[in-house]
């Protein structure tokens, strides 16, 4: 199907629709992970292709609903994304994912993970590797319910520190939840591959079964 779709650098762009419209596909091609077939992604009005794919992966992060971790520790997980992290950043990077919980655990950030990420919770794996995709620094960041294992609260924080990023970083939200599309700068629903609807909240509102 055909799909036009504009990112503004900076902005916080929300994918919406219902399991099995695309928004995983999308993402995925986004961020350079998925080659394009029949069709081409552009960056700063360049094709994105071949070795400039390559590019955009060394630039973009796609963070997961289920993320793995490796069987290491916090901090080796961590500077996985950043090896020259020192602990100051990498408390920064926690404190924005609502991830502090990890200086409450008795060996701290060299607590061990276990195989993905075992010992913790969804929860918990979520916000650490939402902690590692800060790190990282990336000029597009994906997340592909990446929330979802969070509580209200915990949400709430990770979202705030999200909006912080947007003067450096683009932002693609792929979610259910109705009620991140309040900070969002566009809303885009997808039914079977297609756009059926795209703009501010207010006006992609009234679409079924989002």
């Amino acid at each position: 199907p055909d799909l036009t779709l504009d990112l503004v650098t900076g902005g916080l762009t929300l994918l919406m629709g219902r399991s099995g419209a695309g928004k995983s596909t999308l993402g995925l091609g986004l961020a350079g992970l998925l080659p394009v077939r029949g069709g081409r992604v552009l960056l700063d009005g360049e094709e994105v292709a071949g070795d400039g794919r390559l590019a955009l992966r060394r630039e973009a992060v796609l963070l997961a609903q289920d993320p793995a971790l490796f069987n290491d520790t916090i901090l080796g997980n961590l500077r996985l994304a950043a090896p020259r992290a020192d602990r100051a950043a990498m408390r920064e990077a926690l404190d924005a994912a609502a991830a502090d919980f990890v200086f409450g655990l008795p060996k701290g950030l060299d607590t061990t993970v276990g195989d993905r990420g075992a010992t913790l919770s969804g929860g918990e794996r979520q916000r650490i590797a939402l902690a590692q995709a800060l790190l990282a620094k990336p000029r597009l960041l994906v997340l592909d319910e990446a929330t979802s294992a969070l509580d209200a609260e915990a949400e709430d924080r990770v979202v705030s520190s999200l909006l912080r990023l947007r003067s450096r970083t683009t932002l693609v939200f792929i979610t259910h939840r109705r009620a991140l599309a309040r900070h969002a700068d566009t809303v885009v629903v997808l039914d079977d591959g297609r756009i059926v609807a795209n703009g501010p909240w207010r006006d992609v509102r009234g679409e079924d079964d989002l």
